[in-house]
């Protein structure tokens, strides 16, 4: 059994919703790295063009760009059309990673901002898979399924820090709806499955949406000042990295997980482990 063939990626094709920052880029990177051919989508051209630039020059794998809002349905319909023309033999793995949150205790959080979380990170993974599917189904085969790999949190496993009430709603739905649809498209040869990240640097805590809010003061510490230490928060002691996330992307990915469907795998370090 060859073990680069197991864990292969090289030549697949993969679109990766926010793809241009944080753990979509870093997923990117990974696959470019090992062969594939990456398609990243977000609302911010600048960051596309510059980050596919740099992976395609890296290689061995591409990567393109196409600039996609998807709070904007028509903008959904647009992604698959340009998709269909990008990659007429199929979409081997689609990656739901693009998302947001709203801060605001009970009395304060923006009815719009809770409507617009559970939008882009419930909503759209289903509605961009149902545009999505007809190319999905070009690959699939018994053998080795065409992927859907819904990037979830460990907030939807476990309420945390802050008061990111549709945040984390939309997460713990989205692990739901992930089961759902690894049943119901079963019979279609493909697989889905999620991915619950836990701390990982991203751009998305950096520069928060216009109106998600000021983060709470206990986690504006921790991500601008480094008050609380890592070892507080996580069991291993250190947030994730690029290898990280590659590596759990990859195996999702590929022929190795080719009989793995409806699972949540959780990539945290061991923060859902701790006592509560």
């Amino acid at each position: 059994m060859d073990i680069a063939t197991l864990f292969g990626v090289k030549g697949k094709t993969i679109v990766i919703t926010g793809g241009s920052s944080g753990i979509g880029l870093y997923m990117a990177e990974g696959l470019v790295a090992n062969g594939a051919n990456v398609y990243i989508t977000s609302r911010q051209e600048k960051y596309l063009k510059d980050e596919s630039e740099r992976l395609t020059a890296e290689g061995p794998g591409t990567c393109s760009y196409v600039v996609c809002d998807l709070v904007d349905y028509e903008q959904v319909q647009a992604l698959a059309t340009k998709m269909a023309e990008l990659a007429p033999g199929g979409i081997d793995v689609l990656v739901n990673n693009a998302g947001r949150y709203t801060n605001g205790d009970i009395e304060t959080m923006p009815d719009q901002g809770f409507g617009n979380d559970l939008l882009l990170n419930l909503q759209r993974p289903f509605t961009v898979t149902q545009a999505l599917l007809p190319l999905l189904k070009k690959t699939a085969s018994a053998e080795n399924p065409a992927r859907v790999i819904n990037v979830a949190s460990i907030s939807g496993n476990h309420v945390l820090l802050g008061t990111t009430y549709s945040y984390n709603a939309s997460k713990a739905g989205l692990i739901h709806l992930t089961s759902d649809m690894a049943y119901k498209l079963a019979a279609d040869h493909i697989n889905v499955n999620s991915i619950s990240p836990g701390m990982f640097p991203s751009r998305m805590l950096r520069e928060p949406p216009a109106d998600a809010n000021p983060l709470p003061n206990k986690v504006q510490d921790y991500w601008k000042n480094n008050t609380l230490t890592i070892q507080e928060m996580v069991p291993l002691g250190r947030t994730g990295s690029e290898q990280d996330i590659a590596g759990a992307i990859i195996y999702l990915a590929s022929r190795a997980s080719a009989y793995v469907s409806g699972i949540n795998l959780v990539v945290d370090g061991g923060y859902l482990s701790k006592p509560i």
